[in-house]
């Protein structure tokens, strides 16, 4: 069996170096997968998820010195790394299927009864003969120590000294301090020679073979722990404001992109002037790296006609000696720590204003303005609330939040959530989709839309007054499509998720006559077509509608409910009658219908 054991020996040694390696790419990805926020977490919950995964690799190294010391022992036929490797091979069998075999493998080696009469024999100890003398010298452990010792101070000054003449203490001492890993080595080794020799004229057994391997281990592990300290980041952060006048600007454009975090604020203000704060922050090993670095961060502000742009500018990272840095201060492994920047902007601006913003893995949040929104982000949150216009967002990994909107919306997320709160319907309809996530709009009780809904694995649930099928009334359906018209029909309302409910609830405001729709200066005194709309009821209900003719879908849209319907019982379908107009008719009647009770008259003059 001892054949059988110096191969279980090796394969533990190997197993565990594998371990060492599988637990620093482990990390890498683990790291990797945080910064880059591809589960979206709140921000304070990062720093403890941070020190979560340096816990799992620490304890990853653990193992995996607990299986190159045991296999250690298994070759120098100790007791104790028998016992220790028979654990670790019962724990083994879990881990299908490699484990499972090597866990087999282990447990019918060393629980032979040869096996154990051969442990207890441990010839690699000091044999003492009849006369007193020795029979047998143990290894001198001593060399190799001094030698490991030797290596690791070598290593430690002149790294130092070649790091620190050039770029700095601090940077010295991070790339120094590898030369821990050797040192302890080279301790660990010095002391099990010293305790071997001392032990020569004693006891066969050598109880203190135990307690010398666990400090081996203690060094080991306390040996990666400073090693994973040296690569923890520091952080810098300095503040930009400028203030810029408001006159002539009708559009701010902000553009966060290619940041580790970057959060935009856009929020409305009583004043006649547009206020930027930007807060840079970035991570580095170094802490004079991580100031330069934030000093060459720029935030470019121009004007350009009646728009203002505002772009992050990340400066170029190159030198002679980053590949050192990159490299000895564990850059490549802690990439998001050491390269982390982070922009946030809060930005106050006029109430009328257009906003075009992007950014990289932050949330996107805009207050009550008045104008068209085109939002844009990867890996976070879009909430608007209060904003008269038309709305236009996308995210990645995020949630779509739209409160007290007054305008039209066009909003998409692939992972995520959305919540729509409308006033008024706008003149384009809304249209919202998500593939991992529901839909919850809610709607004034008299708005009139053109429903089509869809859902892979889902319901899909209508709180108002839809035509579905030939039936009106509430609808709630599982699964598939939903199409209709509430409250007659009216602007588009596409709702679309892969798998998620879609709920359309019913609000306390009235949709009203919608927004406002300015007319264009064509008109029949200049030769323009009009489009002239009226309908009589008896009870001195009358509705007027003269408008040019380029504009008259629009008004036709956003006509009240009840002239709606008035129509649609004279036989007047709105919605043929605007495709009518966009096809541009010769001057004359369109339309009259007249009985005892109402009259509708729709011309072209």
């Amino acid at each position: 069996m001892e054949k059988h054991v110096k191969v279980l020996g090796v394969l533990y040694i190997l197993f565990g170096a594998l371990g060492s390696l599988g637990a620093l790419v482990v990390n890498l990805i683990f790291v990797r997968f945080l910064d880059q926020r591809v589960i979206p977490l709140p921000d304070e919950f990062y720093g403890i998820v941070r020190m979560v995964s340096i816990m799992v690799f620490l304890f990853l190294l653990l193992i995996a010195a607990v299986g190159i010391i045991g296999g250690i022992g298994l070759l120098k036929r100790q007791e104790w790394a028998r016992i220790l490797v028979l654990i670790t091979g019962f724990i083994n069998l879990i881990n299908i299927p490699f484990g499972t075999v090597l866990g087999v493998y282990t447990i019918w080696v060393l629980m032979k009864d040869e096996t154990v009469r051969l442990f207890e024999a441990a010839p690699d100890l000091p044999a003492v003969a009849e006369g007193g003398t020795v029979a047998a010298r143990p290894r001198d452990y001593r060399l190799p120590g001094l030698v490991w010792i030797a290596a690791g101070v070598a290593f430690a000054v002149c790294a130092a000294l070649a790091v620190g003449l050039t770029r700095g203490a601090e940077r010295a001492l991070t790339v120094g301090i590898w030369g821990v890993i050797p040192l302890a080595v080279g301790v660990a080794f010095f002391l099990y020679g010293m305790t071997v020799r001392r032990e020569q004229a004693g006891p066969t057994d050598a109880p203190g073979s135990g307690r010398r391997m666990g400090g081996l281990s203690i060094l080991w592990v306390v040996a990666l722990s400073l090693l994973a300290s040296s690569a923890w980041a520091y952080t810098h952060e300095e503040v930009f404001q400028r203030t810029v006048p408001a006159s002539g600007i009708t559009k701010i454009s902000v553009r966060n992109t290619n940041v580790y975090f970057g959060d935009i604020s856009l929020q409305p203000w009583d004043r006649t002037e547009i206020r930027i704060e930007a807060k840079k922050k970035a991570n580095h090993s170094f802490k004079e790296t991580a100031e330069k670095y934030v000093r060459k961060i720029e935030i470019a502000v121009e004007q350009k006609e009646d728009a203002l742009e505002v772009r992050t500018v990340l400066p170029e990272h190159k030198g002679d000696w980053d590949w050192v840095e990159s490299f000895f201060s564990l850059d490549w492994v802690f990439e998001g720590r050491a390269k982390g920047v982070n922009v946030s902007y809060e930005i106050s601006v006029p109430r009328k204003m257009d906003a075009d913003l992007n950014t990289t893995n932050g949330s996107v949040k805009i207050g009550a303005l008045e104008g068209r929104m085109d939002l844009r982000t990867k890996n976070g949150d879009l909430t608007v609330e209060g904003v008269k216009g038309e709305v236009d967002g996308r995210t990645t990994n995020g949630s779509i939040t739209l409160t007290r909107l007054e305008g039209g919306c066009n909003g998409k997320t692939t992972h995520g959530n959305v919540k729509a709160e409308l006033l008024t319907f706008g003149a384009s309809g809304c249209r919202l989709g998500a593939t991992n996530g529901y839909i919850h709009i809610t709607l004034p009780a008299d708005v009139r839309a053109d429903l089509e809904a869809f859902t892979t694995h889902g319901s899909i649930t209508c709180e108002l007054p839809i035509s579905l099928e030939n039936e009106t009334g509430k609808r709630s359906k599982v699964g598939d499509r939903m199409e209709g018209k509430i409250n007659g029909g009216g602007l588009p309302l596409d709702l679309r998720t892969t798998n998620g409910d879609i709920r359309i609830a019913k609000g306390e405001g009235r949709a009203g006559q919608g927004p406002s729709v300015p007319a264009p200066p064509l008109g029949k005194e200049n030769g323009g077509k009009l489009l002239r709309v009226q309908v009589w009821e008896e009870g001195n209900k009358k509705i007027s509608i003269s408008v040019p003719l380029s504009t008259a879908h629009e008004i036709l849209r956003a006509l009240p409910v009840p002239a709606r319907e008035l129509m649609g019982e004279k036989g007047v379908d709105v919605e043929r009658l605007i495709k009518a107009i966009l096809s541009h008719p010769k001057p004359g009647k369109l339309i009259e219908v007249q009985d005892e009770d109402s009259r509708v008259e729709i011309a072209i003059e």
